[in-house]
């Protein structure tokens, strides 16, 4: 009887001990997978975290490129800009030289007239003209005529002078935009354009303006006339 309680005992040990080390072998095993799995997760994060860096270092370098292609349009563009900005200024000065617009600014307004005796002349124009010249002058009008280097004055035989290819009559109006103060004491020097004009006792008025318009001269090609000229070319 009591060999028989020992086997039991003995049986039952073994049996308790065989169930703890199929279960801890069991919780190994799953431990084994578990650290398997997180093994195998943690590389694929890995990898995925390196593709995105990769990623990120391939779009800021797209992104540096761009804005560097950015800053050269930026440039081409104001450049471009200036380029425009600068040949449009360059020919309105063209055409404000050449009497092609119209002008306006400060200056002088003389008027003469015949004396009792003697008539305007051309030559009597064309003395007050050049004084003003002399004194820059920056833009000359005749009776709202634009004087221009090509303009030419002739007298006739009767009361008027050609002008630009127009009859002009007294009273002259001449507009002169420049330095008042300058033009006026060139005119009315000692001995100068005023007084020489006062011999033939023409009746001269002089005036100073802050807001003289001078018209451009009349693009007809009557006056301004380029048919017979072209451009040299070069070493020509």
């Amino acid at each position: 009887m009591l060999r028989i309680a020992k086997i039991i005992s003995v049986t039952l040990v073994c049996f308790i001990f065989g169930v703890m080390l199929a279960w801890q072998y069991k919780s190994i095993n799953n431990n084994s997978e578990r650290t398997a799995l997180e093994n195998q997760r943690m590389e694929r994060l890995t990898e995925q975290l390196v593709q995105l860096q990769k990623m990120n270092n391939d779009l800021e370098k797209r992104l540096a490129e761009l804005k560097e292609e950015n800053d050269e349009l930026l440039s081409a563009a104001t450049n471009g800009r200036d380029f425009r900005e600068r040949l449009n200024k360059e020919l309105m000065d063209t055409k404000i030289f050449a009497g092609l617009v119209p002008v306006k600014g400060p200056g002088l307004v003389i008027t003469i007239d015949d004396g009792p005796i003697f008539n305007v002349q051309d030559s009597d124009l064309l003395l007050i003209i050049n004084e003003l010249r002399a004194a820059d002058a920056q833009a000359i009008s005749v009776n709202e005529e634009r004087v221009v280097p090509m303009t030419e004055f002739r007298s006739t035989t009767d009361s008027y002078v050609m002008v630009n290819g127009n009859r002009l009559t007294v009273p002259f109006v001449i507009k002169a935009i420049g330095d008042p103060e300058k033009m006026e004491h060139s005119l009315k020097m000692i001995g100068g354009v005023i007084d020489q004009l006062e011999t033939y006792e023409f009746k001269i008025s002089v005036q100073k303006s802050n807001d003289i318009i001078i018209p451009a001269v009349r693009d007809d090609g009557s006056v301004i006339r380029i048919d017979l000229m072209s451009p040299v070319t070069e070493g020509r």
